[in-house]
């Protein structure tokens, strides 16, 4: 959770990753694959062996929204002082906050 200084107080890391299917190709997204040919290049390896049926434009943000969730818990928590600004950045974009 957020408070209004833009801190985070609360993260139940556990609670986020319980058996998320596709949570892996989050960090992906927001870093590597991030151009259209890319993207395409990326779904055509995965559908070669597993089915993207379950993934559209809700469920990308919600993997997008966990994994900037989750950057930004490691580095309070296991990495204090490096900044988490990038990250907070990109999960008030996804909330439209």
């Amino acid at each position: 959770m957020i408070d209004k200084k833009n801190r985070i107080y609360l993260v139940d890391e556990g609670a986020l990753l319980h058996r998320i299917k596709g949570l892996g190709i989050a960090k992906a997204f927001l870093k590597w694959v991030v151009s259209p040919e890319k993207r395409q290049a990326f779904w055509q390896g995965y559908n070669s062996k597993h089915s993207s049926d379950y993934f559209d434009a809700d469920y990308e943000m919600l993997i997008n929204i966990i994994e900037c969730v989750r950057a930004i818990a490691l580095r309070t928590v296991n990495y204090k002082g490096l900044s988490y600004a990038v990250e907070l950045k990109k999960l008030k974009d996804l909330c439209e906050l």
